[in-house]
């Protein structure tokens, strides 16, 4: 049996390049990292993806990713809104073939989502595996949460948030991304 209590620790991003943290006084199993659960389940530290904290919450596993995919995720929100506008390479694009404007776009977002969706299902076989590991018969309700940092600007959590759940929802329910 794998004692959880062991691996609570506070929920925090890696340190920026000046070497700061952020961190929260909410708490969550830490799953990544040399200190994380996903060692002692057996994984080898790059073997899957995974999200760096899991909270566990009645029938509720709420999988806690500290994204630090700012400047990808900006590119993307960037690059979409400059598709959507009215321009000559719009115009040109879809002259060379019809569906090619929204090829792009879902090009865009693939680095992106594709990072998120591994992280989902990675995460999900640690969990399961810790069920098994500690003999517990469930059947839980899995969420995702995406903390991004402070300074991240509004406008881009809103545009991440949303286009988050447009692309994946049918794979994982509602995505809460937050600051």
């Amino acid at each position: 049996m794998i004692d959880l209590k062991l691996y609570q620790q506070p929920i925090q991003h890696d340190a920026c390049k000046e070497g700061h943290k952020e961190s929260s006084v909410k708490t969550a199993i830490q799953l990544d990292g040399d200190d994380g659960l996903a060692t002692d389940l057996g994984f080898h530290n790059n073997c899957l993806k995974k999200v760096d904290y899991v909270k566990l919450h009645e029938n509720k596993v709420i999988l806690i990713e500290l994204t630090n995919l700012k400047d990808e995720i900006k590119e993307c929100i960037e690059s979409n809104s400059l598709l959507q506008k009215p321009s000559d390479i719009k115009t040109f694009i879809k002259t060379l073939d019809k569906s090619a404007l929204k090829k792009m776009q879902t090009k865009l977002w693939m680095e992106v989502l594709e990072e998120f969706k591994g992280k989902w299902m990675g995460s999900i076989a640690f969990y399961e595996r810790l069920l098994r590991r500690n003999n517990i018969i469930d059947d839980p309700h899995y969420m995702l949460v995406v903390v991004l940092k402070n300074d991240t600007d509004p406008k881009d959590l809103d545009l991440l948030k949303i286009e988050l759940n447009k692309k994946l929802v049918g794979m994982m329910g509602k995505i809460d991304v937050r600051l």
